[in-house]
């Protein structure tokens, strides 16, 4: 018996050498409201360094946390919040686990964060935000375990964020959010985010501290990033289980950086990014489980980087990108699941890579406010249409300026014909009599079709000019065919 007390007395005699004897207290919690409680806390509760339930710390004349340095475990929330006058955590270093969620949230005069040295224990969620004269968070270098998100939200002056260094996952979202001057990150470990991240509002130019990521289990949102040039630092990014959201990032100049991802869960968005000039960052996708959405990206002139989507499981909309001339790039492009939406396109002149879609799937087609787009009639479109799809062509070039126009295109196969090059019409547009241009063998047959299809002219191809007087205003199509050669060309009636 002897033996065995002497060891139980040794053990405690070493662990209070140590200081590590586990005093626990206060299973309720405690709230503390005033500096005097703080103040008194070392004698209101003797030896007490493990609080078995939550503990808030909130008052209007709380300056320093020095009364808490007892304090080593907490197995249930830690909240510091709303103290006016708090500008440090001083008190707090011995603190090394929370069981619970970790918030330090609107304390206007904190500005530094660097009492948590020895902190290596967060059960759940961690959140810094609402500070809005935080200029500093750093003293996190020893925190290895996080079991839920990590979230840095609309911390107006913070700058520089150092620590995390020892987290290789985390376990719900991690939200860098609404801190516009923040310009430096450390370098994280973290190679999985089980929920989603959100880099946001932020004054980041790059994204070299998420070097070592790989996995992202939800969505990843890089929005309003007002000095973001580049996405260097997501090339281990290999998966996003969710949506990819690229949006509003004002000096975003080309989409190097995230080369090596093989898939995304959801939507494709790119949008509102005013200097984005390539789409490099999806070379390797080839499902879009979603929408795909390319929106108002005002030097981007071509899609070229998607290269490898050959299925869209949604709407593709294609809205008001200043300089995109041809959706080149789509070229593998073979199934949509939805809707076909090309609007506000200025300058917009080839929809070719459309060509091979399958129109089976497609729910239905707008085209309309490209003002040099006149050639609509490619073979999904038609295909489309003559399965009686729905469509609208509007506010576009001649030829792609209603559906009527396109039917016409379709049925007289313009999509396959040559163009004025080789056969002119003067004059056009016409009040009546035109003449025609081109060599021919003679003996052949020109047809006119109206802009519904309907042949409403045929005559040989001897004759150098037709009698347009007796037709309604409109848009008609001129079809040379004979045994060698096949011409097409336009001309509006007035």
């Amino acid at each position: 018996m002897k033996p065995f007390l002497f060891f139980i007395s040794f053990i405690l005699i070493a662990n209070a050498i140590h200081g590590q004897v586990i005093q626990p207290c206060l299973t309720d919690g405690i709230v503390l409201s005033t500096q005097a409680q703080i103040n008194n806390f070392p004698v209101d509760y003797p030896d007490c360094n493990t609080i078995q339930g939550n503990v808030t710390i909130s008052g209007n004349d709380i300056v320093n946390l020095s009364g808490l340095s007892q304090i080593q475990t907490i197995k249930g929330n830690l909240e510091i919040s709303d103290n006016a006058l708090l500008e440090r955590l001083t008190g707090i270093e011995q603190l090394d686990s929370i069981y619970g969620t970790f918030n330090i949230v609107r304390n206007p005069s904190i500005q530094i964060i660097d009492a948590l040295d020895s902190l290596k224990y967060v059960g759940l969620s961690c959140s810094f935000s609402f500070n809005q004269n935080l200029t500093t968070i750093e003293s996190l270098d020893r925190l290895d375990y996080l079991g839920g998100s990590l979230r840095f939200i609309q911390n107006d002056a913070l700058s520089s964020i150092s620590g995390f260094q020892k987290i290789q996952e985390i376990k719900g979202n991690l939200s860098i959010a609404m801190n516009p001057v923040l310009t430096s990150i450390n370098s994280l470990s973290v190679d999985l985010i089980s929920g989603q991240c959100f880099i946001t509002g932020s004054g980041l130019d790059n994204l070299l501290w998420l070097s070592d990521l790989r996995i992202i289990g939800i969505s990843f949102f890089i929005e309003d990033n007002s000095n973001l040039t580049s996405l260097s630092g997501l090339s281990a990014l290999q998966s996003i289980e969710g949506g990819l959201s690229i949006s509003s990032n004002t000096l975003l100049a080309n989409g190097t950086g995230l080369e090596n991802l093989e898939s995304i869960g959801y939507d494709l968005i790119i949008q509102q990014n005013p200097l984005l000039n390539g789409l490099q960052f999806a070379k390797n996708l080839d499902i879009i489980p979603g929408r795909l959405l390319i929106q108002g990206n005002d030097v981007l002139n071509n899609l070229t980087g998607l290269d490898s989507i050959r299925i869209i499981d949604g709407d593709v909309l294609i809205r008001n990108n200043a300089k995109l001339q041809s959706l080149q790039g789509l070229d593998s492009l073979g199934i949509i699941r939805g809707a076909i939406m090309l609007r506000d396109n200025e300058v917009l002149e080839d929809i070719d890579a459309f060509s091979q879609i399958s129109p089976v799937e497609v729910t239905d087609v707008t085209i309309e406010n490209s003002p040099m787009l006149s050639e609509c009639a490619v073979e999904s479109i038609c295909d489309f249409l003559s399965a009686g799809g729905d469509a609208l062509f509007a506010n576009n070039a001649t030829g792609c300026n209603s559906t009527d126009e396109v039917n016409a295109a379709c049925l007289v196969g313009l999509h396959n014909a040559e163009f004025s090059s080789e056969m002119s019409i003067s004059p056009n547009p016409t009040s009546g009599l035109i003449n025609l241009q081109f060599a021919g063998s003679g003996n052949g047959l020109i047809r006119v079709f109206d802009s519904q299809g309907h042949e409403i002219i045929k005559i040989p191809e001897d004759n150098s000019s037709i009698d347009l007087s007796a037709v309604q205003p409109g848009l008609y199509f001129l079809v040379l065919e004979n045994s060698q050669q096949r011409f097409s060309a336009r001309v509006l009636k007035i």
